[in-house]
């Protein structure tokens, strides 16, 4: 049996250091690099765009690195949709070649990396609990079991939906819709392990609030409005 091939879908803004150092990580502790995928997302009006290109470049040909990281630029029209956006686009380039990918992880420069061989512990539950790549991971993430905040996603649960948070939201309550629906699928598993440690501002106060977080954050009433909504309505596709 071929290893399941992981996409990183990696949305930064204005953090080129904590991107970088997030990636590395990534990188210096996986196991099985040669199926991984990286799917960097940066805005063209990203003051940062080019000195995080620059800092990508550097990593060009390094071993265990097979698949390069691919930066795709545009523009995002909140943190939402910097999340979904290309991995359409990503996946229809990859068939063009004859390559595919059977499992998306929402990465972010908040989210460190703990353990070495993180993407084989990936591989191997859902082969274990959704083989058929129909159903959703959720790891501890160092800090609250009350929902999940880092999207590992099975190819087919992501094709029943098209997107990993749902396109109504603008940064918040999206992962509070994400486990709530999941969950009444049954199709998500949980693990006390803590493969990556979220270092939210809100979880550790060593974490430095800086513009994006307070940008983000601006969106708590309208969101919350919006999850209300929506779960009222049953979370409607």
């Amino acid at each position: 049996m071929k290893p399941l091939k992981l996409l990183i879908k990696f949305p930064t803004r204005e953090r080129p250091e904590q991107c970088i150092k997030v990636f590395h990580k990534l990188w210096t502790t996986a196991s099985n690099g040669d199926d991984i995928f990286y799917l960097i997302t940066v805005d063209n009006d990203d003051p940062t765009k080019d000195e995080l290109k620059k800092k990508f470049d550097n990593y060009y040909g390094m071993k265990g690195l097979s698949h390069f990281p691919i930066l795709y630029g545009g523009l995002s029209n909140n943190k939402i949709h910097a999340c979904n956006r290309d991995i359409d686009v990503f996946t229809k380039t990859m068939e063009e070649i004859s390559l595919s990918w059977d499992i998306v992880v929402l990465m972010s420069d908040d989210m460190i990396p703990q353990i070495e061989g993180w993407d084989e512990i990936i591989r191997q539950a859902m082969a274990k609990y959704y083989p058929d790549t129909d159903g959703c991971l959720w790891f501890n993430d160092g800090y609250q079991d009350r929902i999940c905040t880092l999207c590992i996603i099975g190819r087919a649960y992501y094709d029943r939906f098209g997107f990993i948070y749902h396109p109504d939201y603008n940064s918040l309550f999206c992962d509070e819709e994400f486990t709530n629906v999941a969950k009444g699928l049954d199709k998500m598993t949980y693990f006390t392990t803590v493969l990556f440690k979220h270092e939210h501002f809100a979880n550790n106060p060593q974490t430095k609030r800086d513009k994006l977080y307070d940008r983000n954050e601006a969106y708590f009433n309208m969101d919350k409005e919006i999850y209300e909504q929506r779960k009222a309505k049953g979370f409607p596709k």
